[in-house]
């Protein structure tokens, strides 16, 4: 199943998680995402919001990685 999602980085938090995202690598990226293959992911770092597109077995798996 495919599956759009969207996000907004809380100001508040918006440090902690871009240093999060910068230091993952592919490996961890893929590590992190399980059954679940990203197919893209955007983000629009001066309004802390993105959205992906990804393929998941179900919508439980997809709602569980998100």
């Amino acid at each position: 199943m495919l599956f759009i999602s969207t996000w907004r980085v809380f100001d508040d938090k918006r440090s902690p998680t871009l240093t999060l995202f910068a230091t993952m690598d592919a490996d961890a990226d893929k590590k992190d995402a399980g059954d679940i293959q990203l197919l893209g992911r955007w983000m629009n770092l001066a309004a802390s919001t993105g959205m992906l597109v990804c393929e998941a077995p179900s919508a439980e798996a997809a709602y569980q990685w998100f």
